[in-house]
């Protein structure tokens, strides 16, 4: 019986209570208590619609930029396979879809007055991979 005094947490606590209510209740008080309800109201909302309409979102963007980078994807396989919904190729993809693959090779050497970068941008070809295996495993090529 006395284990089950000491797990009880619903119970009251003995506080001193001034006119049956626990905290002294004033004017200052109220319009205080109001005046918190209401601004962190409109807060929620000034948010709310700014997430909604997405304006004024920033967006941090952090790049290292090495000028002397060069990269030969010659030889580098890049593999991919295009599948429906249930894991199954397409009997004709080139009637179905075109990947055309690009690149954008930006020169910040020259950078205009809005701070915008010179980029070209460059084709990339595809080469069919007949090594390719239907179990997705690249192991073999």
């Amino acid at each position: 019986m006395n284990f089950f005094k000491q797990i009880d947490f619903i119970s009251i606590e003995p506080k001193l209570f001034v006119n049956k209510m626990s905290r002294y209740k004033n004017l200052w008080g109220s319009f205080f208590s109001l005046l918190i309800l209401i601004l962190t109201l409109i807060a929620a909302l000034y948010l709310i619609s700014d997430l909604f309409a997405r304006k004024k979102q920033k967006i941090i963007n952090n790049e290292d930029v090495n000028e002397n980078s060069f990269i030969n994807l010659t030889n580098f396989p890049f593999m991919f396979n295009v599948l429906d919904n249930y894991g199954k190729k397409f009997e004709n993809p080139d009637k179905i879809y075109k990947i055309t693959p690009i690149i954008w090779k930006m020169n910040y050497e020259k950078i205009d007055i809005k701070g915008n970068v010179e980029t070209e941008i460059v084709n990339l070809d595809f080469k069919k991979c007949d090594k390719f295996n239907d179990t997705l495993l690249f192991s073999e090529l």
